[in-house]
Formats: structure tokens, sequence, C-alpha cells
């Protein structure tokens, strides 16, 4: 699979473009982002459930972490990019199977690091999960920089590439 521009995301949830496979094996269907927020339905099945009959908190985590992508994306630029750094949750309620709605806002956006909060949504129920995301973007990205992202304490300079405007962010961040 090619990697994704900033507009493919909102191109998925126009329904003109096919989602990443992330999206798809999680079923997961956005329904709209823009003006960073984002919404979409999660259909929950028995391969989401855990030995206690609820959802593993991981898969909760990560339809969040889904949709806040899809929230950021709308605030953003194809010459900008962005990959997570910190995922903070606090579980409310159980989720169980069924369809689930996801809806994923941009609390703040600094100039380096964004501020992205999820709120997860059961038979119209006060949110069962709200995860707090805290991403790095930066203007140019550089193409290897969403795998190489958690290298950044490490190294002052992209692991893989030269380029100049994702080392001069990793040794103004770090």
């Amino acid at each position: 699979m090619k990697r994704f521009e900033i507009r493919d995301f909102l191109r998925v949830a126009n329904g003109e473009i096919e989602p990443p496979p992330c999206d798809t094996m999680m079923n997961i269907r956005v329904t709209a982002a823009n003006e960073g927020e984002s919404t979409g339905t999660w259909t929950v099945d028995d391969s989401f459930i855990n030995g206690n009959g609820v959802v593993m908190g991981g898969f909760l985590s990560s339809a969040a972490d889904i949709m806040m992508a899809y929230a950021i994306a709308s605030k953003l630029d194809d010459h900008q990019g962005f990959a997570s750094i910190n995922l903070d949750t606090t579980f409310h309620r159980p989720v169980t199977e069924g369809v689930v709605t996801v809806h994923a806002r941009v609390d703040r956006l600094g100039k380096r690091v964004a501020y992205v909060i999820a709120e997860l949504y059961q038979h119209d129920k006060k949110s069962s999960y709200m995860p707090v995301l805290n991403l790095y973007y930066v203007k140019r990205a550089c193409p290897s920089m969403m795998s190489k992202l958690f290298y950044l304490r490490a190294t002052s300079k992209c692991i893989g590439c030269s380029n100049n405007s994702f080392t001069r962010f990793v040794k103004e961040t770090a």
C-alpha cells in the first residue's frame, strides 16, 4: 500500500477511496472529517472481546487512535505529517459487541504538538472511553519520519535520509 498523503484521509471520509488496512481490519468506517473533528462507526464483533466478555482496552485505543488521525489530518495540509507520541487513556465503562460511535476532535494545535481527544459511545450512553493523544506534526515531513519518530529522543538526525527540515525539527524538540 502506498503511503497516504494528508488529503487521502479526507478522501476516505468522503467515500472517494478505500481506507488504510488498519481501518478495515478494525471494522471502522469514517463518516466525517473536517475542521479538526472526525466521526465514525466501529462495528465490534466477537474477535475484539477478551476473556472477561468485554472489548479489550487495546482495541478501544486503536479505534480512538484511528479517528484521531482523521481529526488531525483535517487541520493539516499535504506538506505536513504527524505521528503519535503519547496516548493517555481513561476507561469509564466496558464496551461490548455492537456498534460504537467514535468522535475525535483537535483540542489544541500548537507549534509542534497537537492535543486530540476522542470519545466512544455505545447505546447512546455517556462516553465509555476518553483517550487524549499527543501528536508531533511537522511541515515538509520526511518520508521516513512516521516510522522513525520513536527514535527522536535518541538522535538529532533523521535515520534513513538527510532531510534537513526534519533534522532541524528533531534538534529543536529533542
